[in-house]
């Protein structure tokens, strides 16, 4: 207060105190939010688990660990609480609406009334604290990002070529049930614990798709996916379409379609695919490098899933690239097979499997299987361990190198 009057201000609080939560915003989300047209903040946190803990169960991952994430349309933080050694007070000026009844002298005398305490006071300069906080909340990005898409396909119904009902159709009618198309994806969005767009990017990364016959979403099994891509190869060939060119998604559905004008697969699920690969817009152009590494990593999903599952090498190759645009066979190679940005990084165990930055692994030299994520983050751990006591045995073999050095630095 650089303009208060009297010679000293008379500070007071309330009781009971209000809840207040400090909230320190990073300078990006500051500026956003002072922008002259801020965006609508959302406050998600994943469905509660309806399990027990228990000791033995693995440590909690973000389909299972409870947490609060601060959500922008196109960005996530995560929420978490920091203890502060001192305690901070919101403090509030006077508004003249002080009385002197409503206060109560802390130490004064007990003899003195209150009111002869208070009587050469100026209760128009009084600051009152009206909440104390002994911690603040900050927000972060982790730095492993966000890992929704088990969470998405926990909400999703799982699509294979096993499905009882009879989902083909021709599109007819697919207008006028996209508001329930839209509603049915924002239902599901709003229990995914990220921003908007991230929501999106998931959905478009894993192919999922809605059937509105269904009342819900669908993702699509690895085998089923490659399935599709197959027949859009096959179509792209009936009609004459250059795949590395721009072309009409719908002339290559119309391949697709049989003499009654059904369809193997619902075209919302062939759509799923084909966008995965593609830029979004009306015409289709394909990620020719992202397509081949993707159409690779999901055949070797449908057919090796497994160690036990595993496929010879050459097999694999050559299936690979029979799943792809006869210009683009000579692009399948185990170098494009990458995830994250990662290339091949080969390492042998004895009598165990190959590990690599990416999602397949070598059970022997002369096979191959598809690695999961939950299984390559093991592999990883173990190889880090592995590493770990390795170069603890060195240390400990070389002791006498220790004492070595030493009789050297005293003489």
């Amino acid at each position: 207060m650089s303009t208060q009057s009297a010679q000293s201000i008379l500070f007071t609080h309330t009781a009971p105190q209000q809840a207040f939560r400090l909230l320190e915003l990073p300078p990006d989300l500051a500026e956003l939010l002072s922008s002259d047209n801020p965006p609508t903040l959302e406050i998600k946190s994943p469905a509660p688990s309806s399990q027990d803990s228990n000791p033995t169960d693995p440590p909690p991952t973000d389909t299972t660990r409870e947490y609060i994430n601060l959500c922008t349309p196109s960005q996530t933080y995560r929420i978490r609480q920091v203890q502060s050694s001192n305690s901070l007070h919101i403090l509030r000026p006077s508004d003249d609406g002080i009385q002197r009844g409503d206060l109560a002298v802390i130490g004064a005398p007990t003899s003195t009334p209150t009111e002869d305490v208070l009587a050469d006071m100026n209760l128009s300069e009084t600051m009152t604290t009206i909440a104390k906080c002994g911690s603040t909340l900050e927000l972060h990005t982790p730095q492993e990002g966000f890992d929704i898409i088990p969470i998405l396909e926990g909400l999703l119904g799982k699509y294979d070529s096993n499905s009882d009902s009879n989902h083909g159709n021709t599109g007819q009618g697919r207008l006028s049930k996209h508001t329930d198309r839209r509603s049915i994806i924002e239902g599901v969005f709003a229990d995914v614990p990220v921003s908007r767009a991230q929501c999106e990017r998931a959905w478009r990364e894993i192919c999922a798709f809605v059937l509105p016959d269904t009342g819900r979403g669908w993702v699509p099994t690895a085998k089923v996916k490659i399935g599709v891509w197959k027949r859009v190869i096959e179509g792209a060939m009936l009609q004459g379409i250059d795949l590395g060119k721009q072309f009409l998604v719908g002339d290559v559905w119309k391949s697709a379609l049989d003499e009654d004008g059904e369809a193997e697969w619902p075209r919302e699920l062939f759509e799923a695919v084909v966008r995965k690969v593609c830029e979004a817009g009306d015409g289709a152009s394909i990620d020719q490098e992202g397509c081949v590494r993707w159409v690779g990593e999901t055949y070797l999903e449908a057919v090796a899933p497994t160690a036990n599952a595993a496929v010879g090498r050459s097999e694999f190759l050559n299936a690979w690239k029979d799943h792809l645009p006869e210009g683009w066979r000579e692009d399948a190679a185990f170098s494009k097979l990458t995830v994250c940005g990662f290339k091949l990084v080969f390492i042998w165990f004895a009598n165990s499997m190959r590990v690599q930055e990416g999602k397949h692994g070598f059970p022997d030299p002369t096979t191959i299987c598809f690695v999961n994520d939950d299984d390559r983050q093991k592999l990883k751990k173990n190889l880090s361990t592995d590493a770990s006591a390795s170069t603890a045995a060195k240390k400990a073999r070389n002791w006498h190198e220790l004492f070595k050095n030493q009789k050297r630095q005293k003489r």
